[in-house]
């Protein structure tokens, strides 16, 4: 049995303790999850299990996740019961949970009964571009509740595995021969689509998901019927490479507004596209995303497993910026799965490589500087600080520095940085100064749509409800009320 899923209580010899303590324990002790990491899964759940009000997901915030384990609310919705018990959670007392035995837990991540639109992505399709149209298609028509059934599921373990080693260990995938009229498109029109790719990056490095996302899917499902076409084999190489950077923006996009399983579809079209187009960096780059997809999603043996593919990939074929990302994406699932001398190895890896960084990076790599690097290491460093809080001055430095040589213009990862060194703040008691960081943070959250940051704030939000200081109370207020404005979605 997997050591991190949950064991079922005895029904007949229930835990008399509070609910509140109960959950808490399950959280922090049998899974080892922060809030956000429990709040992914409720949402990944929820999904699955097509627990919907109003035509909205139901969902859980941070807030919920401390009323319920500081036992302000000793009840809960039947919905959120469904929920919490395919999560293997434990349950208020006097209600009997589902009944399961030892022999069969309940997986955290499942492979979901094969839909027809799963079955698409079997080995390698014959049409890329048919599937692309097909998916994109529905996307742009389809509502939130739809779209999420339609791809309820994030695939791990074995079903995602297996397949992406088929897909990498096989000859290089060729683009689709059709006896067609002549391309009716140019090295000039290529040069425009290469073009309008990179400004949807920019948007998303930028601002995150929300509104923009339907534009990128609506552009992408515009380039896969020209792959419809015969061309060139120069420009077909290049409009498949087109294709792959919109997915890999379509799949950040869609993860940042909640859409998991939705993006690690266009994910996986962004890795066929790479392949077609001959771009084994890219196709690191793609792996790379989805690993650290499985990472917030607490799956990091999976993502261990996805940057040994990556690293396997670019071999011998990629810039140091992309070499020094990935020792990054290395580095972070050694530290969750609590391995530190892996974690400092990887990062010494990784700041050795970033100084062979040159002037003629691809562009969609340009994002990944010192800052990243420091940042990203930063906030690993802050996730052991909440067990073991002398890793918080550690931390704080790692962001500071981020913070200090971060670019102008990019939001999303501003604010994290912010919100981490105010979480680093809290951790340290220094309360005046999180309070500063914290409101600096939120000026900027105000500015993006990005459902990571927001995931993120209710965590520095649920750490400063533990706090009663009364330096806090102003810095709580306004997360609360931050939190509860909706976030643009599509």
């Amino acid at each position: 049995m997997d050591s991190h899923a949950p064991t079922p209580a005895d029904d007949s010899h229930e835990d008399s303790r509070p609910w509140c303590d109960r959950l808490q324990e399950w959280r922090e002790i049998t899974m080892g999850w922060s809030v956000s990491t429990f709040l992914e899964h409720f949402t990944y759940h929820a999904g699955h299990l097509g627990e919907y009000k109003k035509d909205r997901l139901v969902e859980a915030t941070a807030k919920d996740v401390w009323r319920w384990e500081s036992g302000a609310t000793p009840s809960i919705h039947a919905q959120t019961r469904r929920i919490l018990t395919a999560m293997g959670a434990p349950l208020p007392a006097h209600r009997r949970r589902a009944k399961m035995t030892s022999k069969s837990p309940v997986p955290i991540l499942v492979a979901p009964p094969q839909t027809r639109d799963d079955a698409d992505w079997e080995g390698v399709p014959e049409h890329a571009a048919d599937l692309i149209g097909h998916v994109t298609r529905k996307d742009l028509l389809l509502n939130r509740r739809d779209l999420g059934r339609l791809f309820a599921t994030v695939l791990v373990g074995g079903p995602l595995l297996d397949r992406l080693e088929r897909w990498l260990s096989a000859p290089q995938l060729p683009g689709r021969a059709v006896a067609a009229a002549p391309t009716s498109i140019g090295y000039q029109e290529v040069g425009e689509l290469e073009n309008a790719a990179r400004v949807f990056r920019n948007w998303d490095d930028q601002y995150g998901g929300g509104l923009r996302r339907k534009a990128v899917i609506g552009q992408l499902n515009e380039v896969s019927d020209l792959l419809q076409e015969h061309h060139p084999a120069d420009i077909g190489r290049r409009l498949h490479g087109v294709v792959a950077e919109l997915s890999e923006t379509a799949a950040m996009m869609s993860w940042d507004t909640g859409h998991q399983a939705v993006a690690q579809r266009y994910y996986l079209m962004a890795l066929h596209a790479a392949r077609t187009a001959d771009d084994p960096a890219f196709s690191a780059n793609v792996l790379a995303g989805m690993a650290r997809q499985l990472l917030y999603l607490g799956e990091p043996g999976d993502a261990l497993e996805l940057v040994r593919l990556a690293q396997k990939e670019a071999d011998g074929r990629a810039t140091p910026s992309v070499v020094s990302m990935l020792h990054t994406r290395e580095a972070w699932a050694l530290s969750a799965m609590g391995r530190r001398t892996g974690f400092d190895r990887a990062t010494a890896a990784a700041e050795d490589t970033l100084t062979g960084a040159h002037g003629d990076e691809p562009h969609w790599i340009q994002y990944y500087d010192i800052a990243e690097l420091h940042g990203t290491t930063g906030g690993r460093l802050l996730e052991v600080a909440y067990k073991q809080p002398e890793f918080a001055d550690q931390a704080a430095e790692r962001i500071t520095a981020a913070i200090e040589a971060r670019r102008a213009g990019r939001l999303r990862s501003s604010a994290l940085d912010e919100i981490g060194l105010a979480e680093a703040s809290l951790i340290r008691g220094d309360f005046d100064e999180a309070t500063r960081i914290g409101n600096e943070a939120l000026d900027i959250t105000e500015q993006t749509s990005s459902d990571r940051v927001r995931v993120q704030l209710g965590q520095l939000q649920s750490l400063a409800e533990r706090i009663p200081a009364q330096a806090l109370a102003n810095l709580r207020e306004r997360m609360t009320s931050v939190l509860a404005t909706p976030s643009f979605k599509d």
